[in-house]
């Protein structure tokens, strides 16, 4: 996989800059997407209308970027989404270094790669995700059921998949939420009556699984609650059943998808529950009978 060559072949024709950079932005059509954001945090991207950065995606052949610098244009094009996204990453880093918009506070030093949550196209998914990890309760904004969420890479491509914590008829739709207005539900196998029993761990974490270059990554705080048998499967470590019980919460949860992501999500929350132990869970606190 490589950058495509006389890239102005293989994607629609980029308006002709005739006025400022907000009215080129304004006449953008047929797929391209001028990018307001960029990172986990939504730092600016460019500094509208005097730089202006956008996409086009033509999956799964063709993904391109082209700027607007003050009517200057330039276009590149690539037959992988990593590798574009890897390009608009440096330009990212250029803006923010040159103090023109403020990037990241913990921006490195020039020569230096960005981090991580400094890399890649911005979402309100992978937002969430990343307020998840800090201590931030979600709950869906249709049922107020606790919500959690899980990074998907295929192909590069990243997609991120919320699930409810008890039972649901609707697809969740994730915000953040005060813990005392969640309708709280077992982390384990999403069971939501009877006694509720909660787990603190030393620490959060976050997990990533990998399998045949795919990746299935989730994000944990340090808070676990725990229906009353998943209670006792923990305090036993007994990581076959509690794998069992959250799985038959995903598949009733998540529907439509492969034997070979089933698979892989299995195997992804067994690493899970094995993190869980090791950051020491301790003794369950009773939060409700």
């Amino acid at each position: 996989m490589s950058e495509l060559k006389n890239p102005h072949l293989l994607v629609p024709v980029l308006p002709i800059p005739t006025g400022d950079g907000d009215e080129w932005r304004g006449s953008l059509s047929q797929g391209w997407e001028a990018i307001g954001k960029w990172g986990r945090d939504g730092w600016d991207m460019g500094y509208w209308p005097y730089s202006i950065v956008c996409r086009y995606d033509n999956a799964p052949a063709v993904f391109a970027l082209a700027t607007y610098t003050e009517g200057d244009l330039t276009l590149r094009a690539w037959d992988d989404v990593a590798e574009r996204d890897a390009a608009l990453d440096e330009i990212a880093a250029w803006h923010w270094r040159h103090g023109w918009p403020d990037g990241p506070e913990d921006l490195p030093p020039e020569g230096e790669p960005l981090l991580p949550h400094q890399r890649g196209p911005f979402s309100w998914d992978r937002y969430h995700l990343a307020k998840e990890m800090d201590g931030v309760v979600l709950a869906c904004t249709v049922c107020n059921q606790r919500v959690f969420g899980g990074e998907e890479t295929v192909n590069g491509v990243v997609s991120v998949t919320w699930i409810h914590g008890g039972p649901s008829d609707h697809e969740a739709m994730p915000a953040p939420a005060k813990v005392s207005e969640v309708t709280e539900a077992c982390d384990f196998c999403g069971h939501t009556a009877g006694s509720l029993w909660r787990f603190t761990t030393a620490t959060g974490f976050t997990l990533a699984t990998e399998a045949d270059g795919d990746t299935f990554a989730a994000t944990h705080n340090n808070q676990w609650t725990a229906c009353h048998p998943c209670t006792r499967y923990v305090v036993a470590r007994d990581g076959d059943r509690l794998a069992f019980r959250t799985m038959i919460r995903i598949r009733r949860q998540v529907h439509g998808k492969s034997e070979e992501w089933y698979r892989l999500a299995e195997q992804h929350i067994r690493n899970g529950h094995t993190a869980f132990f090791l950051a020491n869970p301790g003794d369950p606190e009773r939060i409700r009978r």
